[in-house]
């Protein structure tokens, strides 16, 4: 099960000198400062290309199952920066593991009581094969049922998306003309600074 991708920017500068590390040491600052709710910033890096590439320096800010992934490099004489908001609705996923766990058990702790019981491990056997369908019927719907709540975008998650992308773009925005103002170039405009949403962040947004 993959993310998917819900916002996108990106933008270029000539002859603006740059050092990620010191954006995103001022970026993560920025995201404290600002105490956005439940949120996790980290630097995690990524493969240029096949897993024996280069990799890339990130930073990884997180919250529940939104994740923003900025990315600030040199690029010949300037530089450039990513933005992209991904979205992960199944990092609930454990919770199928720990019920498919504790269902597992049962039939065990089921096999080793009838077995005790009855004095046969072959009965034991049985009886266990005979209830583990309405445990295994059990188990699959829980995980339809698991895999629908994921899916369902309520207006909190909905509410919540816009505001994480708007508060965490904006102090990337800010961020960079920081940079490109001591160079002592213009500020990026409106056009420059919007992202690139998808279909669902528009029609919220709208």
């Amino acid at each position: 099960m993959q993310s998917k991708q819900y916002a996108h920017w990106h933008q270029f500068f000539e002859n603006t000198p740059v050092s990620p590390t010191a954006f995103y040491s001022a970026l993560s600052e920025e995201l404290k400062a600002r105490k956005v709710p439940e949120t996790q910033v980290r630097k995690i890096e990524f493969a240029e290309g096949g897993p024996i590439s280069a990799k890339r320096m990130y930073l990884s800010v997180e919250r529940d199952w939104l994740t923003y992934h900025i990315c600030v490099a040199p690029f010949g004489t300037g530089f450039f920066v990513s933005s992209r908001l991904l979205v992960w609705p199944w990092k609930s996923w454990p919770i199928l593991v720990i019920i498919a766990g504790v269902l597992f058990l049962g039939l065990i702790m089921l096999f080793a009581l009838m077995a005790a019981t009855i004095g046969s491990a072959g009965i034991g056997m049985l009886v266990t094969l005979c209830f583990s369908m309405p445990v295994g019927f059990l188990f699959l719907l829980s995980a339809v049922l698991w895999y629908f709540l994921c899916l369902h975008m309520t207006y909190y998650r909905q509410d919540t998306m816009l505001a994480f992308q708007e508060a965490v773009h904006r102090l990337v925005v800010a961020q960079v003309n920081v940079v490109v103002e001591s160079s002592g170039r213009k500020p990026l405009s409106d056009a420059e600074s919007k992202p690139i949403l998808h279909k669902l962040l528009e029609r919220q947004a709208a």
